[in-house]
């Protein structure tokens, strides 16, 4: 009895030992197997774009909304999933023709089925599929519970993306089914005549089927065998002996299917610089997810190529062409930079340009009086009008499209609740990234009131405008043309500068706000001298010494004084921009590459080189002062018998784009490590914040005593609202309504009663 049940145990873990071995020799495990041991860096990109549609990565910026909500001309809908699902199609047959180049020749019998490359890529599904699945759980739990999309809307969508995704499926096997052979093919193609190809191509041809013959298993080979694989997709057979073919006939295969490969990425890379061409066009603002994975299959194709070429010196020679262009662009040998428009990069500096000590100091003087002067005509203008002496500086903080539409509602509820008088009181604006965009804008519609050319500067129909998409232009830019070398350029002022995703940012910008910003900065200085409009100062950030640059139409040079340093006794806190770049046009600079200045944010709009000795490269006032109350501070203190003596009060409007902060407690090994580093990544802002409280108690007591501060914010820790360039029709909706919440209501009255 014993006997019979070991004997019965044994034959039970045969047959478990058997499925297991089965399952291991089944081609889509091996193929899965394959990217795991030997494509990292592909698989490294499929974790990329799992950790993007499963909400884990670049969720405070807004990256799976893109994928989940992808927008096109303004719109969600059919055409534009149908658009998104191209993209992933298009990322799906990179991966396949990647690692079919790659690893094909480690599975021979693939030379004895017909449409090779068909079959490799039904057998490569694993990790597209599961892909796929993840995103549409997903993606409807996110138009369900964000977006409150009804289910026709959420089929219409999900049939959108399926759609794109079979079709671009269905052209590209029906390239390969076309010109793909097998080896009962081959001997036919041999008795016609060869057509004639590039030397080199036929060299490097010879050279991989050379290598591969060196690297491929035999027949015997156990780690790579081969039992069954997936014939269609409902069918399982047996995969076929290989061992009766001629080895060299096996390698002509594979071969000649890997040209038609490389000949389809080069097809792609062609389709994809050609659009770039027309990126000007409003057909071709694809959504930003779709450019998101055009970029990823590029990678996909450029790391195939170097592969298909050097093997496995691919990564050395990567590594060399890194080096080589970090060479290159340090010892200038690429002409190509992102430019401040207006700026002449021709000009040539001189021993006579350089500004003396006296004259500087002589220059601060005149500054001073100048803003002096506007202070107390800003006063006049009160006092006739009625008002009372009360000043406001509005300090407006960065975070993309959230900040500047929340900015100008912010502005227009004061300005409304305040009958019309807000502008006539707010003597300075400063701040980052898009709070500061939205400033701009609501300051130039209020000066085209004053003008008499509009009735009114605010309306429902601005939001909407302001808050349209502008990041699938921007994106779709770095994708087909700021990778490589740019040879577009446009005539501005007289000077040309490249077509950049700079370029397509102040573009879309000026569609957006019907070009009213779209002028140099010195025809701000007159109003601003008659305390017309109020006073903007940008400030982005030296990237090399983390100073601010500031930008005004105004000189401002008496806010940039020398200060004591342990390095340097000379040592400027800021940068005064008028005047170091006065020679190269500075009264020039384009108003609304100010705003992009004050709005570098890497990979969206390019940190800005300015010409010189020093090449200074600015990026967002944020790294610096996300909140623009270090500036006003400055502003404040070189004014302090003033303004103790001039007003009724000092209003500070404070508009934050933060909701409160979130405390958490729950602690790994993982997180114990990581913890250091995301707690300086998360309180850098706070930081900031402690800098400018520390000006605030600086200034003298009297002064102090005048300043109030009233404080707007999305107060909101479940409704999170994106860092981007692009919103979300549930994120527009929740910065309209936040000017609504108990906490800001409780802000418009303290505003209203010290106004």
């Amino acid at each position: 009895m014993f006997g019979d049940f070991k004997s019965k145990t044994i034959d039970i873990l045969k047959k478990i030992i058997n499925l297991y071995h089965n399952f291991l020799q089944f081609l889509p495990v091996r193929l899965f197997l394959v990217n795991l041991r030997r494509n990292r860096f592909l698989f490294l990109l499929w974790i990329f774009v799992f950790l993007i549609i499963s909400g884990n990565l670049g969720s405070k910026y807004g990256i799976p909304s893109l994928f989940f909500s992808p927008e096109y001309r303004h719109s969600v809908n059919f055409l534009s999933y149908f658009l998104l699902g191209i993209s992933f199609g298009i990322f799906f047959i990179a991966f396949h023709i990647s690692g079919y180049i790659s690893n094909a020749y480690l599975f021979p019998f693939l030379a004895t089925v017909k449409n090779p490359f068909y079959k490799f890529s039904l057998n490569n599904f694993l990790i597209p599929v599961t892909f796929v699945i993840t995103y549409y759980i997903t993606s409807i739990q996110y138009q369900i519970f964000t977006q409150f999309y009804s289910t026709q809307e959420i089929i219409l969508n999900s049939m959108g993306l399926f759609s794109g995704i079979v079709l671009l499926y269905f052209l590209s096997f029906s390239w390969f089914n076309a010109g793909n052979i097998d080896i009962n093919i081959l001997k036919k193609t041999e008795k016609k005549p060869r057509r004639k190809i590039a030397v080199t191509f036929e060299k490097i041809k010879n050279i991989d089927e050379e290598w591969k013959k060196t690297h491929s298993p035999d027949a015997t080979s156990r780690f790579w065998t081969v039992k069954t694989y997936l014939k269609n997709p409902t069918k399982i057979k047996r995969a076929q002996f290989f061992e009766h073919y001629k080895p060299e006939d096996i390698h002509k295969v594979l071969s000649h299917n890997y040209k038609d490969a490389l000949l389809y990425l080069l097809f792609l890379l062609i389709i994809i610089f050609t659009l770039g061409l027309f990126k000007e066009t409003p057909f071709i603002a694809f959504p930003a997810a779709v450019s998101i994975m055009l970029l990823l299959s590029l990678t996909v194709i450029a790391f195939t190529i170097v592969y298909a070429v050097f093997k496995e010196w691919s990564a050395f020679v990567f590594i060399i062409f890194l080096f080589s262009v970090n060479f290159a662009n340090k010892e200038g040998l690429l002409d190509y930079h992102n430019s401040a428009y207006g700026i002449n990069y021709k000009y040539t500096v001189t021993n006579e340009d350089t500004i003396k000590y006296k004259d500087y100091k002589d220059i601060q003087k005149k500054d001073y009086k100048d803003v002096l002067q506007i202070l107390n005509k800003r006063k006049q203008n009160l006092i006739n009008s009625g008002e009372k002496t009360s000043i406001i500086f509005v300090n407006t903080a960065g975070g993309g499209l959230k900040a500047s539409v929340w900015t100008y509602t912010v502005l227009s509820c004061l300005d409304s609740i305040s009958k019309g008088q807000l502008f006539k009181h707010i003597q300075l604006i400063s701040g980052a990234s898009g709070g500061m965009l939205g400033a701009a804008y609501s300051r130039e519609l209020y000066s085209e009131q004053v003008a008499g050319k509009i009735k009114k500067w605010y309306d429902n129909t601005i939001p909407a405008n302001l808050s349209k998409d502008m990041l699938n232009p921007i994106a779709f830019s770095y994708v087909s043309s700021d990778l490589f070398f740019i040879f577009r350029k446009f005539k501005y002022n007289n000077m040309y500068y490249y077509k950049d995703r700079a370029y397509m940012f102040e573009k879309v910008l000026n569609e957006h706000t019907y070009s009213i910003l779209d002028k140099p900065i010195s025809e701000y200085k007159k109003p601003e001298a008659l305390a017309e409009i109020p006073m903007i100062i940008f400030s982005p950030t030296e990237i090399e010494n983390g100073r601010k640059v500031l930008i005004s139409s105004t000189g401002i040079s008496f806010m940039c004084n020398n200060f004591k340093t342990i390095r340097n006794k000379n040592e400027k806190v800021n940068i005064d921009f008028n005047t170091k770049y006065k020679n190269y046009g500075s009264d020039n600079l384009r108003f609304t590459t100010a705003i992009r200045m004050n709005a570098s944010f890497p990979f969206v709009s390019p940190y800005v080189t300015m010409p010189g000795k020093d090449r200074l490269k600015l990026s967002d006032a944020g790294m610096n002062d996300n909140y623009g109350l270090s500036v006003s501070f400055q502003f404040l203190a070189q004014y302090t018998d003033w303004f103790i003596k001039n007003t009724e009060s000092i209003i500070f409007i404070n508009i934050n784009c933060e909701g409160k902060n979130t405390v958490t407690n729950d602690f790994s090994f993982f997180s114990d490590l990581t913890q250091p580093f995301r707690s300086a990544v998360n309180n850098y802002f706070n930081f900031q914040k402690m800098n400018s409280e520390a000006l605030y108690r600086q200034t003298r007591e009297k002064l102090r005593k005048k300043i109030v501060f009233i404080n707007f914010q999305i107060n909101s820790e479940k409704e999170h609202i994106s860092v981007s360039w692009h919103l979300t029709n549930s994120e527009k909706k929740k910065i309209k309504n936040a000017i609504r919440s108990k906490e800001n209501k409780f802000e418009i009255k303290k505003f209203l009663s010290v106004f």
